[in-house]
């Protein structure tokens, strides 16, 4: 499927190394008039400051944030803004568990349905949070949840909104993609694998 605009939408890409190996992390925020260069850049501030003070201390010495990126995805060929270099490790000294096992945050919307929920694969676990092979201890969870609170919240106060995005509906590509506001993040202690995603 070629492009398909998604109104008011801003795709945040952020890229990581584990080991060596690159992890990636891909959201979708809305903006609440049409996107603008000067909201690209306040999106971008939100997640590093969300990764800086939430998020990395949760997570091993192992990961390290190289880059968050910020496009326009309401027109073809939109704007993009990039922050690089930024090589912040995980704040924890314990090792980290292997690189293609990560907790998830689920995205809820007010609506159901696959088209109103999203995820997001969170590398970086620690093996001091792991309890037994298969899940995460029940903190470690909570943690994460309020990590991800904390991601849509800051997003809100910005003015902008954390989105689940849909480009298919009933397996037939819509004319226009469609954001959902996301009012939640749930996290459970089941631990993910992903063994056949390089990116999500």
């Amino acid at each position: 499927m070629g492009f398909l605009a998604i109104p008011r939408g801003v795709k945040v890409v952020m890229e990581y190394t584990i080991d060596g190996g690159p992890v990636v992390n891909i959201f979708l925020v809305t903006t609440a008039g049409e996107v603008q260069i000067a909201d690209l850049t306040d999106i971008i501030n939100v997640f590093n400051d969300w990764h800086e003070n939430h998020l990395s201390a949760i997570q091993s010495h192992n990961i390290v944030l190289d880059t968050i990126q910020a496009t326009d995805v309401s027109v073809e060929n939109g704007s993009q803004e990039t922050v690089s270099n930024i090589n912040r490790a995980g704040g924890a000294s314990e090792d980290g568990i292997p690189i293609n096992v990560a907790g998830v945050i689920s995205w809820r919307t007010a609506k159901t349905g696959r088209s109103y929920r999203g995820r997001t694969y969170i590398g970086g676990l620690r093996t001091d949070q792991v309890s037994g092979q298969r899940e995460m201890s029940t903190i470690t969870a909570t943690n994460l949840a309020t990590a991800g609170g904390y991601l849509i919240s800051g997003l809100h106060n910005a003015g902008y909104d954390l989105a689940v995005g849909s480009r298919w509906h009933n397996g037939v590509p819509r004319t226009t993609g469609v954001a959902t506001p996301v009012i939640e993040a749930v996290v459970n202690t089941g631990l993910d694998t992903q063994r056949r995603r390089i990116k999500q």
